[in-house]
């Protein structure tokens, strides 16, 4: 399993999410989605944790957190997952935020590659 910067948990969308989402130029995936999907995701999302379930977790987890002023997971949540699951690898990216896989694509490469050839 591989996590990269998001805690286990999904939040409740903001009355505004859906209209964010469309006035952003460039997401290639929002500008194929409709206006009503995306309302419809807002409307029916809702809070749900997972922090619980991943004791049970006995694969290998590799979990992955920008340290920048836009990364989602923090400190706590990464001590989370360490203390969560058996078999856990972290890595920090110190000069990324949210967006780890451009932000410091060559380092996360390296390290998923690593990671999944000790998986053989």
């Amino acid at each position: 399993m591989v996590v990269v910067d998001y805690p286990a948990q999904h939040r409740r969308l903001t009355p505004v999410w859906a209209a964010s989402q469309l006035a952003e130029d460039g997401d290639a995936l929002m500008e194929q989605t409709s206006a009503d999907v995306l309302l419809a995701i807002e409307r029916e999302s809702h809070d749900v944790s997972f922090w619980e379930e991943l004791e049970t977790l006995t694969c290998p987890a590799l979990v992955v957190r920008g340290a920048g002023q836009s990364a989602i997971l923090d400190e706590d949540g990464l001590r989370r997952y360490e203390q969560s699951i058996r078999h856990c690898q972290t890595l920090v990216l110190a000069e990324s935020g949210h967006e780890v896989t451009d932000d410091d694509a060559d380092r996360f490469v390296r390290a998923l590659a690593t990671f999944l050839h000790e998986l053989d």
